[in-house]
């Protein structure tokens, strides 16, 4: 055994001799001390194995193992290979001589605990080997003892003069009773090898008569099932329109991706089939987006109600929604006749019949085209078809999808009107037919009527349509005052905020992609008046967008330009909408129309007539007047473009002018006398503005392009200060005003001249000296900008649902309307102004 204090005993080294410090012959010296020998180099005499890095130059650098205290021994075979390094002239000290012994022990340890793990997983492999050779030759020994069975079993057939098809038919027939369940469990119930057994036969190692066998088998497993799906489909009338209730159901109800996956379920095989039959290799291998498997989806379904309506003409549902669809949106009986002969379509008679017939006709008379509602395989066979006749009943035909789907929308107009919660608009419809071919007695004709409309009102409750308190309103009314036009103090603060939130609009949509990232800011700071619409909020909290459902009516065929044509226009109505003129509940609530400027004038006049003559509901005092604001956006984009734009041959000097515009957009000239649609010319006020205050904004910022200032632009209150400068700047009428008032008392002195001075007949005027003060054409400038953000602020407020936020353009347009020569607009402002202002009662307004 060790002794314990054998290693306090150790005899210190000894100290290195000393050579001085002169050496002439170019030696080098030896080292001082061991503890400024490397351990690596020293460990190398022990084992070959790298105990210590590179890094570790000291013996400081050596972790100390654990040191043998006086419990621990060190037994005499464990430093017995050891004790030749401790010997008075070794180059350790003490403790380096402890850490080496110490690490060469642990060293030892370590590779034999990694040489007894390398043995007990070779002792596993070995193990594992050796078992699975005894199992691959148990399995080799049991194939070729079941080979050797089924060898004999089929020399036994073939003795006994049996074949294998007759076995095989022998275990599967039905009929046949064992005492052990072969079909299910000797056979079917291993899916593994009954699929390879189809593979087998379906392989090119067999012949090519034995596979077309195989195959006709399979395609007609497949034909009889997949059949048997088209008529699943079929009777479950899923595709049937004819018991379908044609209404506005039938048409927004319409759904493909919802109808696919009914029938994906009604018919798996089917679509199975139509699924590979659409797929290539290299898409099963790689796959594909999921935008191209939604697309194929979509195509497959399509193909499908092709084919079931190729199988019965009754799973017409989504013809008869797209031909309606193309019918309603222009297109030619040619059309139709083509895509009905592709099953994409019903026919043009099914869409467009409108009421039913039954008569007598004879029987040469032509019915080729005959109801698609009839199914070909209800027809009567050849047996059963009764004697023929000279005459038969014919068919009668239902009415057309067209047909019943205005009749359909006509009854949900009907209930809207029982409520006596709703609006009343029309207005006078110009049609114009055409005739290419220049025969005898063709020529364009020109229909002209009336159209109507009626939508429900939001949130409405029936004492808010009182007509009992609409009149003891209008009793009690004030006059109205210029205090009621001008904006007050707090409408004055919404309209500015709203205008510099329109800058904002303008820049943020129209600037670019770079300004996508400040929408969300943008909507948080959109400013709001007390009477916006508050939206609903759906399941998860956030606002749903309200949308006003709309009834048209049938059009009439009434001049509803004159005050008798609009008492027959409202009388149509209220016979088409099944009204009771007469009853207690026609008078009890308001009714609203609106209109154009010329039909509220109109009807203006019929109240004017009938007050203080007539009662009842002749006398028309339920009725309140509304102009449309669409026709108010109208009258305000013409007045721009007339006032702002000038003529087109004003020269192109001005940047401003209408003539400038058309240069610049290379497009089709806009001429004042002969304007083009609406759009058209709101579209060119617009893009117009949207330039403008880019311009503005590059200008406030220093930037030179609008990718720069996007670029170095980072903060949302950067933005909004830019926008303040651009209204202070470029929006404010009081910049124009100062600029005038420097040529104003010249202008006035010329303007005095001219009426005083009296030129002779036929002289043209003397053309007076430009007054070089002030900058017009900046004046215009600001101008335009400031009429043209009351445009976009208007549809904007619209759009938002923001009742205060229309109103102030209302009074503001009221004043420009007056401006701009539109007087009868301007007259109608006065009158909504006043009805929202003493008019109307809070509930009505």
């Amino acid at each position: 055994m060790c002794d314990d204090n054998m290693l306090n005993n150790l005899p210190p080294s000894s100290p290195p001799p000393d050579y001085g410090s002169d050496v002439s012959d170019g030696t080098m010296l030896p080292i001082a001390t061991s503890d400024d020998i490397p351990l690596a180099e020293a460990f190398k005499q022990f084992s070959s194995t790298t105990l210590i890095g590179e890094q570790a130059l000291t013996s400081e650098d050596i972790p100390l193992a654990r040191l043998h205290g006086s419990g621990d021994h060190i037994c005499d075979e464990e430093i017995t290979e050891d004790r030749g390094i401790l010997t008075d002239t070794s180059l350790f000290s003490e403790d380096t001589e402890r850490k080496v012994l110490a690490a060469r022990s642990e060293v030892r340890r370590q590779e034999a605990r990694t040489a007894s793990k390398a043995n007990a997983a070779n002792e596993e492999l070995r193990k594992a080997k050796e078992e699975e050779a005894h199992i691959t030759l148990a399995w080799q020994e049991h194939t070729l003892a079941k080979e050797k069975v089924f060898n004999e079993i089929l020399d036994r057939l073939r003795s006994n003069g049996h074949t294998l098809a007759e076995f095989l038919e022998y275990v599967f027939n039905p009929s046949r009773r064992f005492s052990f369940d072969w079909r299910w469990a000797g056979f079917w119930r291993d899916h593994t090898t009954v699929r390879q057994i189809f593979e087998h036969w379906s392989s090119s190692t067999y012949n090519k008569s034995s596979r077309t066998t195989y195959n006709d088998i399979i395609v007609s497993l497949a034909e009889n099932i997949v059949q048997t799906e088209s008529q699943g489909i079929t009777d479950s009338k899923l595709l049937n329109r004819t018991v379908k209730t044609v209404d506005e159901g039938f048409f927004l109800g319409y759904d493909v991706w919802q109808l696919g996956r009914k029938l994906r379920e009604k018919a798996p095989l089917a679509f199975r089939l139509f699924n590979a039959f659409a797929s290539t290799t290299r898409q099963r291998q790689r796959g594909v987006s999921q935008k191209w498997a939604d697309k194929k989806e979509v195509l497959t379904t399509s193909a499908a109600f092709t084919l079931l309506k190729a199988a019965s003409s009754n799973n017409s549902y989504p013809q008869a929604v797209i031909g309606t669809y193309l019918m309603s949106t222009g297109a030619q009986r040619q059309h139709l006749s083509v895509a009905t002969t592709l099953g994409l379509s019903v026919s043009y008679p099914n869409i467009i019949h409108h009421a039913r017939r039954e008569n007598t006709v004879s029987e040469d008379t032509d019915n080729s085209e005959e109801s698609e509602a009839i199914d070909e395989e209800d027809s009567p066979s050849p047996s059963q078809t009764p004697m023929p006749t000279l005459k038969k009943i014919a068919q009668r035909r239902a009415p057309g999808t067209l047909s019943q789907l205005s009749d359909a929308c006509r009854q949900t107009a009907r209930d809207v009107a029982k409520t006596g919660l709703f609006v009343t608009v029309y207005d006078n419809i110009n049609m114009m037919f055409q005739v290419a071919e220049q025969i005898l007695g063709r020529k364009n004709a020109q229909e002209n009527g009336t159209c109507a409309t009626i939508f429900p009102l939001f949130r409405a409750a029936e004492e808010d349509m009182s007509a009992e308190a609409y009149q003891h309103s209008l009793m009690n009314a004030p006059p109205l005052t210029l205090d009621d036009i001008l904006l007050t103090s707090s409408e004055q603060a919404l309209h500015e905020a709203s205008m510099r939130h329109t800058l904002l609009r303008v820049i943020v949509e129209h600037g670019g992609i770079g300004f996508e990232k400040w929408k969300p800011r943008l909507q948080e700071t959109l400013p709001k008046s007390k009477s916006k619409i508050q939206p609903l909020k759906g399941a998860d909290g956030r606002p749903l967008p309200i949308t006003t459902p709309i009834h048209p009516l049938p059009a009439m065929e009434i001049d509803e330009s004159s005050i008798v044509g609009n008492v027959d226009v409202i009388n149509t109505i209220d016979k088409e909408l099944r009204l009771n003129q007469k009853g207690v509940n026609y008078l009890k609530f308001v009714r609203i129309m609106g209109g154009d400027q010329l039909t509220i004038a109109r009807q203006r006049s019929v109240l004017n007539v009938h007050a203080g003559h007539e009662s009842g509901f002749h006398a028309w005092q339920h009725v309140v007047l509304m102009p449309g604001l669409f026709h108010a956006k109208i009258a305000d984009c013409h007045g721009i473009l007339e006032t702002h734009f000038g003529l087109p041959n004003a020269g192109q000097q001005s940047p401003g002018s209408l003539c400038f515009h058309n240069t610049v957009m290379d497009r089709l000239p806009v001429v004042l006398s002969s304007l083009p649609t609406f759009r058209v010319v709101r579209d060119l006020i617009t893009v117009s503005l949207y330039a403008h205050i880019l311009h503005c904004l590059l200008r406030v910022s220093g930037k030179a392009t609008i990718e720069e200032y996007t670029s170095s632009v980072t903060s949302w209150a950067t933005i909004e200060e830019h926008a303040n400068q651009i209204y202070q700047k470029f929006v404010n009428a009081d910049v124009v005003t100062k600029l005038r008032d420097q040529r104003a008392a010249e202008e006035q002195v010329q303007a005095r001249a001219i009426r005083k001075k009296k030129r002779p007949e036929g002289e043209a005027p003397k053309e007076y000296e430009h007054i070089a003060k002030g900058d017009m054409v900046f004046e215009n400038g600001v101008l335009f900008i400031r009429d043209a953000l009351l445009t976009r602020e208007f549809a904007d407020a619209v759009k938002a649902g923001d009742s205060g936020r229309v109103v102030i353009i209302l009074k503001l347009w009221a004043l420009a309307y007056r401006g701009s020569g539109r007087s009868k607009y301007a007259h109608e402002m006065l009158h909504v102004i006043y009805n929202i202002q003493h008019l109307w009662p809070p509930g009505l307004m």
